[in-house]
């Protein structure tokens, strides 16, 4: 049996370096009306040198393949540079907004929102923008008066009206899960503590 943590070997191993790729081969057929961006993220922790590491908690990286005219024109995966991140690469920390002393290279998911991109976590912290070409610009803070908090299922889509309330767990035990919603330009609109979804939310 291997000494090594299963969560950084085999299929869970990280990537250990940032790159650039161009005029990617494509196997088989890319529709030619396919244009955009295939972006994903996930776990990517800097070493392997910490025994106890769990994936949920590597800094987030995120991969794009750029599409367009039935090629694939580039790829790219980078570090969301979060503080502790740029620290590791030498590099200065872009710096905005941080909630509660909770800085994270955001790991769990990367959606567009009011013509950004954001990587986004499961957690307390912030979301980080990224550039088109997925450089990390900073924590975005979203105006209005909502609070930081847990994206659970971030979306593009409005849930239907007969969406019923979800109970999250935590010291003081399960509560009632709060919904919002933003608009096209990042603007909040109804808050709904612990209820259904309006038609008009």
């Amino acid at each position: 049996m291997s000494d090594v943590n299963r969560f950084l070997e085999g299929s869970f191993a990280p990537v250990t370096e940032e790159v650039t790729a161009y005029g990617l081969p494509v196997t088989g057929r890319i529709p030619a009306g396919l244009s955009g961006r295939y972006l994903r993220n996930g776990p990517n922790p800097l070493g392997l040198d910490d025994p106890n590491y769990h994936w949920f908690v590597g800094s987030g990286m995120v991969h794009g393949v750029r599409l367009r005219d039935g090629t694939a024109e580039w790829y790219r995966n980078r570090w969301v540079r979060s503080k502790a991140v740029a620290a590791a690469h030498d590099q200065p920390w872009p710096g905005g907004p941080v909630h509660e002393n909770q800085d994270f290279a955001a790991n769990t998911h990367v959606i567009g929102h009011a013509g950004r991109t954001l990587a986004v976590v499961e957690a307390g912290a912030l979301p980080y923008e990224l550039s088109y070409e997925l450089d990390t610009i900073g924590p975005w803070f979203a105006p209005g008066p909502c609070r930081a908090g847990s994206p659970r299922t971030p979306s593009s889509t409005a849930p239907p009206a007969n969406c019923t309330p979800s109970r999250t767990s935590g010291p003081g035990g399960p509560r009632p899960a709060r919904r919002r919603r933003r608009g096209g330009q990042g603007n909040p609109h109804h808050r709904h503590p612990g209820r259904r979804w309006s038609d008009d939310a």
